[in-house]
């Protein structure tokens, strides 16, 4: 795609666009920053694909709220931080923590 900037501001506008949105997929691009708690709000999200980007920060426990969630990549980002047990819904099935330095839950 050659997106690049920051991934908090695009999910934030895409937050007050759409509440129905189910598949999300910014992966192989040039985003930076944090994941924004208000992906939480997204509750219709069924798959999130952030891999291989220049994310930074931790996962955010918002993603909890998500419970129709089924895949989760953030992969080969620079995140770190202790992996939020809220994230492991019934529903979650696929899960892509790769090449990060993440942590225990």
């Amino acid at each position: 795609n050659g997106l690049a900037g920051d991934v908090s501001v695009i999910i934030k506008e895409l937050v007050s666009l759409s509440s129905s949105l189910e598949v999300l997929r910014l992966s192989i691009n040039a985003l930076s920053s944090t994941i924004p708690t208000e992906i939480g709000q997204l509750s219709n999200l069924r798959s999130l694909f952030l891999n291989n980007n220049n994310l930074v920060g931790t996962i955010p426990t918002s993603l909890g709220n998500l419970n129709k969630l089924s895949i989760f990549s953030v992969g080969n980002n620079g995140m770190d931080g202790t992996i939020p047990g809220e994230i492991f819904h019934p529903t979650l099935v696929g899960l892509d923590l790769d090449d990060n330095n993440f942590h225990g839950t």
